[in-house]
């Protein structure tokens, strides 16, 4: 009986050590899975899905073309929907026709997975080569388990107003009082007011917004503001709810005028690695035209640097034509169909910028957006890899 007795208590005792341990390590992994939904929420990183497979069924001239499958790899713990693949089609002098195709379907964390059956457009010559890659898409993730939403963090605490119902027909918020109860950092936060009878009953509602940025456990009072627009319908009095708001990074939230002293750079896991801002992290340092006589197609050299730690592709810039005064006259986005490395400056080369029949003495450059497909860790060379799969 003793020895049955030591035995039940050396089994408990390990027991005891066991549970902690997976308790603990479950925890990490919650963890290490928020970072990277943190990272990923605004925009995913594509450099861990890549097209690995794929085979025509019909790619005859004039007809819809259609692959018997194509098989992409994710190497993500995050899974991904609202996938859009980037088809190159070359024809026999190498003349490339690019389609956007969307797959209509989702993959799983660390999946490989064949998407059948995809029809892309009229074809309109026999591809003699072909590459697919991954053009966009958006994270899938437990939204209970893991919860980003600006209506479940920010928290009215104060709402003081004073209708006017003459002839103004305003609402003069005297003090509107917030906090932020998580670890997430938000803008533009849209606040949603109910108009109710006597009932209770919501007879009307307005929304308004209020861009100011506010960091994780930060408290906020805004005061003295007007809310235009009081409904037709009689009502009894009123209520404030939080609609929604956008996710921010540390860094994004530095952008938006937030005050330094709210990031602590030492607390990893609230924003351990700030996600990419192309806008931010690229920059325009110099251009020239190839050509710009009118009454013809302009195509323009842009030299542009990134100061980030991240690789990007399909970089979007912007061109604002403007008068001698100062007015735009016309804006164009043009995409850029190649890659620039981390911590790289590079001269992107005859960038056709479409018809030009108009003054082009006076234009700003901005860069706009561009897809994240890599990054390094530290300042180092990042060798270029081809993100797409190609075949004959």
């Amino acid at each position: 009986m003793k020895e049955l007795n030591r035995t039940v208590s050396i089994l408990f005792f390990y027991l005891s050590i066991i549970f902690p341990l997976n308790a603990i390590c479950d925890e990490r992994n919650d963890r290490v899975k928020e970072l990277e939904i943190r990272r990923n929420i605004n925009k995913a990183d594509l450099s861990n899905l890549k097209v690995v497979d794929f085979a025509w069924l019909n790619k005859s001239t004039g007809t819809l073309g259609k692959f018997k499958f194509v098989e992409i790899k994710s190497t993500s713990i995050l899974g991904f929907k609202s996938i859009n693949i980037e088809v190159y089609i070359y024809d026999e002098k190498g003349a490339p026709t690019t389609f956007f195709v969307p797959l209509n379907d989702s993959i799983a964390a660390n999946e490989t997975k064949k998407f059948n059956s995809i029809t892309t457009p009229i074809l309109p010559f026999y591809p003699t080569r072909t590459e697919i890659g991954i053009r966009s898409a958006e994270i899938s993730y437990d939204s209970q388990s893991f919860s980003f939403e600006a209506v479940d963090s920010i928290k009215i605490l104060d709402f003081n107003y004073i209708i006017d119902d003459s002839v103004a027909k305003i609402i003069i918020v005297e003090a509107l009082k917030i906090a932020n109860k998580s670890k997430n950092y938000y803008n533009d936060i849209e606040y949603r007011i109910d108009f109710m009878d006597s009932k209770q009953k919501i007879v009307a509602s307005k929304k308004f917004v209020i861009k100011e940025p506010i960091a994780p456990g930060q408290g906020k009072t805004f005061k003295n503001f007007q809310i235009p627009g009081l409904p037709r319908k009689q009502f009894a009095n009123i209520s404030l709810s939080v609609e929604s708001g956008g996710l921010l990074s540390s860094k994004e939230y530095l952008i938006e005028g937030g005050d330094r002293k709210h990031v602590d750079e030492t607390l990893l896991d609230i924003d351990i690695d700030d996600p990419p801002v192309p806008s931010t992290d690229l920059k325009i340092r110099n251009y020239s035209w190839a050509n710009n006589a009118k009454h013809t197609i302009g195509n323009i050299n842009v030299e542009i640097s990134n100061n980030s730690r991240f690789k990007y592709d399909g970089v979007e810039i912007v061109l604002d034509f403007k008068s001698p005064r100062g007015s735009t006259l016309i804006s164009r986005k043009v995409r850029i169909d190649d890659y620039i490395d981390p911590y790289k400056e590079k001269l992107f080369l005859d960038i056709p910028v479409g018809y030009i029949d108009f003054d082009v003495t006076n234009l700003e450059i901005h860069v706009a957006d561009a897809n994240m497909i890599g990054y390094v860790k530290t300042v180092e060379k990042a060798k270029k890899k081809s993100s797409y799969q190609s075949k004959q």
